[in-house]
């Protein structure tokens, strides 16, 4: 997964697993493993390709836990798009 400003993990390395979705006005919510969240604030426009591109947001909160490490994580953005790289 490729987030506005990095990968998050190693690039083409992890599978995440889509494990809940909800769309409600002005908002997109991803939870992926059991254990990270991606919230989508205003209108955003997915692309589906090669690659699913998530953009157009006006705020994304990145909420995280690590492998193997109990502490939360909490990032936000304001520009930018998320990208899900199919597994090779």
């Amino acid at each position: 997964m490729q987030l506005p400003d990095r990968w998050f993990g190693r690039p083409f390395d992890n599978a995440h697993e889509l494990t809940w979705a909800e769309q409600r006005p002005g908002r997109l919510l991803l939870e992926l493993d059991n254990r990270q969240y991606l919230i989508f604030v205003g209108d955003v426009l997915v692309v589906d390709g090669p690659e699913l591109c998530i953009g157009g947001f006006e705020e994304l909160v990145f909420v995280w836990q690590g492998y193997g490490d109990s502490a939360r994580h909490v990032e936000t953005h304001d520009v930018g798009e998320v990208r899900f790289h199919p597994s090779r």
